[in-house]
């Protein structure tokens, strides 16, 4: 039996505009087919991902180019899916509706939140995301969770702890961007936030755009049976 993993275009297509814009480097330069960028939901093999990621930093010449991205990397840049996961009116909902979510659009890792005392660890356990490329992968799923966290919180908001599921790399755009200890070689990449962040109540606005077909009750639905599938 095959023992592979996959993620979706859609996922990290983000990465494809944020590249060309802070490095004049796109996605066709890494000779990826120009079909799998034409459809959102074409499944990529997850070895062929960090293979990119990891040329990506050969082009760059940038250890932490994720950083620099790191503005770009958010749900809502992902198109309307992405914006149905930011569509929660508070955190707490957003982080159980993007932890089974993102099922569909990636295979073979876990998203979950973990309780340990007063701290809620939001956890990205993944074992084919390795070597070099697994680096920018886990830097990649820490810095869409402190977006996302931003998003409700502000972008003033820093975690207690990072951990990071990848050798530590001397770079200290890493520390500066998430402001707070960070523990590499870590069995997990974690976020960690104080459980006070639950209580939180948020005002925005929400961001849709488009007219949906289905309302937010029913996607939850969808995606949470599809998840358990």
């Amino acid at each position: 039996m095959l023992d592979i993993a996959f993620i979706r275009t859609l996922f990290i297509k983000p990465l494809n505009s944020a590249l060309l814009k802070h490095y004049d480097l796109s996605f066709s330069q890494l000779e990826v087919p120009e079909l799998l960028l034409k459809e959102n939901m074409s499944l990529i093999p997850f070895n062929d991902y960090l293979a990119w990621l990891e040329r990506i930093e050969q082009l760059t010449g940038d250890s932490a180019y994720m950083i620099k991205l790191a503005k770009e990397i958010t749900f809502e840049q992902m198109g309307g899916l992405g914006e149905w996961y930011l569509s929660c009116p508070d955190l707490p909902l957003a982080l159980r509706r993007i932890n089974y979510g993102l099922s569909c659009l990636q295979s073979g890792a876990s998203y979950h939140s973990e309780l340990s005392g007063n701290i809620l660890k939001w956890t990205y356990h993944n074992p084919y995301s390795k070597g070099r490329g697994g680096l920018h992968d886990n830097l990649r799923v820490a810095i869409l969770f402190v977006q996302t966290i931003r998003e409700y919180l502000g972008n003033d908001f820093t975690p207690l702890k990072i951990q990071l599921h990848t050798t530590e790399t001397h770079n200290s755009a890493i520390s500066d961007y998430f402001q707070c200890p960070i523990r590499w070689n870590a069995p997990s990449t974690q976020v960690w936030l104080p459980m006070s962040v639950l209580e939180h109540v948020d005002n925005r606005a929400l961001k849709f755009r488009k007219p949906m077909l289905m309302s937010n009750l029913q996607l939850d639905d969808f995606f949470k049976h599809a998840s358990t599938d």
